[in-house]
């Protein structure tokens, strides 16, 4: 085996690893020693080897993250340009489309749970720079959303547009990563059991609705506005 083949392996198992840690014990909650141990390796310099420090570390997760949502939101990109070429697109089209990817990526596997976790968990427990950092891992994707939000309501500013989807990606990455637990609520646990899709069919209603909704305050706002 070659050295370079080697050390590549050794990153990605200490990638996998900080992921899988963050996720169940969150980011302030897992030291360099932990990932280190957990990932077999007995130098206990290897992650500053690779990575220099705990933030470098962070950084790559989140660009592994990254790479592993990619190849289905591009897919819900197409499929939106293609709805709305076909001029069918509403607003719950756009939404339902644009979580997929990241509804896949939770239910396909133990490395997706693990990514939305990370994800939901850097929003609230890497300081303020967290959240920043998921906001431009995940506005790239999000930003281009927004031109077909803005074609299916043209009423809606872009800056509410904007700042609506910073609210969608939290509601998103938050309800994800919680919905386990409403398999043990006594109000709608026996929904989820049922079929864990209603789940994400409310998630869509929820996140839809407030991308939708327009203030009273706003309409007053603008009607005060026109001559």
């Amino acid at each position: 085996m070659s050295t370079q083949k080697t050390e590549l392996d050794t990153r990605e198992l200490l990638i996998h690893t900080a992921l899988r840690l963050f996720a169940r014990n969150g980011i302030e909650g897992v030291s360099l020693r932990q990932i280190t141990q957990e990932a077999g390796q007995s130098n206990q310099s290897v992650v500053q080897y690779y990575f220099l420090n705990k933030e470098g570390l962070i950084e790559a997760v989140l660009g592994h993250v990254a790479q592993l949502l990619l190849p289905s939101q591009d897919e819900a990109l197409h499929r939106l340009d293609v709805l709305f070429q076909r001029g069918v697109l509403t607003p719950r089209d756009v939404v339902a489309t644009a979580v997929m990817p990241f509804v896949l990526t939770y239910a396909k596997s133990d490395e997706g749970r693990w990514s939305i976790k990370f994800l939901s968990r850097m929003t609230w427990q890497a300081h303020s720079q967290g959240f920043q950092m998921v906001e431009n891992l995940l506005w790239p994707y999000f930003g281009r959303l927004e031109s077909h939000l803005a074609r299916t309501m043209p009423n809606q500013s872009r800056e509410a547009l904007q700042i609506k989807c910073l609210f969608a990606i939290i509601d998103l990455i938050h309800g994800l990563s919680s919905s386990r637990l409403l398999s043990a609520s006594p109000v709608v646990g026996h929904l989820y059991q049922q079929d864990p899709r209603y789940v994400t069919e409310y998630l869509i209603d929820y996140i839809t609705g407030g991308l939708s909704f327009e203030a009273r305050w706003r309409q007053e706002e603008r009607t005060a506005a026109q001559p």
